[in-house]
């Protein structure tokens, strides 16, 4: 749990995939709610990996210039996804590839998925950006709180395997960083005790027709009390979730969840926030 004095910042970033920006309202919209006076900037992508939310955090310093007065959250995503910036539409469009996991990308084709896509490259990919950031962070001795979406931890991966093991070998060097990344606060973990099979449990008795893994705005708000030792205004944050859901389930209701139109129904009750979606 982080311990950190919210009231001090002037500005607040959260950074992350689906998790942090989604058709409803995540524990960061919920967090800017509690703070309408502050800047508020969600640089969350839908289906990105953790190397895009590192090269996005680098170009937000950039261009804002991070400062003692602002606080920086960073929800790490699920290591095995391929962010690159592709030429879309025959050079009309260039995006960052978002599709979540590296094995069902709509960018890429079996024969890549079979021949580069490897879980080590991107447990090792992911450790080195989240170093990078904790590194970029100390030398400008600014805030930030850093969790994750899951525990990143797979087995087979394990530092307790023999040292001989060819996954430990080529993350040994890594060993202190993976039981850092590993005491991140976990929303998997908070959630559901790293079983998302929990989670489909409760969507399939809940909604007939409609199944997404996503935490639901309560469950955003639990985390955000797990996560945050911070003394929230109950009565707004419950009304603040209360709407959400209320949205959301008419949006699961209509099929018009994920659409534009929904999402404005959401965000646009906080007007004095600015947001800025990438």
């Amino acid at each position: 749990m982080y311990q950190l004095d919210l009231d001090k910042y002037n500005r607040i970033f959260t950074f992350g995939c689906s998790y942090t920006n989604f058709a409803w309202d995540t524990w960061a919209n919920l967090l800017a709610s509690q703070f309408p006076d502050k800047e508020f900037y969600n640089f969350g992508k839908s289906g990105v990996g953790n190397y895009y939310i590192a090269n996005m955090l680098m170009q937000v310093d950039e261009h804002y210039n991070f400062t003692s007065s602002d606080l920086v959250l960073i929800c790490w995503s699920f290591p095995e996804r391929e962010d690159r910036i592709i030429d879309e539409y025959k050079g009309n469009r260039i995006v960052w590839t978002n599709s979540g996991s590296v094995y069902s990308s709509v960018f890429l084709d079996e024969n890549f998925i079979n021949k580069y896509a490897n879980p080590v490259h991107y447990q090792m990919q992911s450790l080195t950006v989240m170093k990078l950031v904790e590194n970029f962070f100390k030398s400008k001795q600014l805030d930030y709180a850093p969790f994750i979406t899951n525990s990143l931890h797979d087995k087979k991966l394990s530092l307790d395997q023999p040292y001989d093991h060819p996954y430990v070998l080529s993350r040994h060097s890594f060993k202190d960083m993976i039981h850092k990344v590993q005491a991140y606060p976990s929303m998997h973990e908070i959630l559901w005790n790293d079983d998302i099979t929990v989670k489909e449990r409760a969507m399939a008795k809940q909604y007939k027709d409609f199944r997404d893994t996503h935490p639901s705005p309560q469950e955003h708000a639990d985390v955000l009390k797990a996560v945050f030792d911070y003394q929230w205004n109950e009565p707004a944050l419950t009304e603040r979730v209360q709407q959400s859901t209320d949205a959301m389930n008419e949006g699961i209701a209509s099929g018009d969840i994920y659409t534009k139109r929904w999402r404005k129904v959401t965000y646009e009750s906080m007007p004095t926030i600015k947001r800025i979606i990438r």
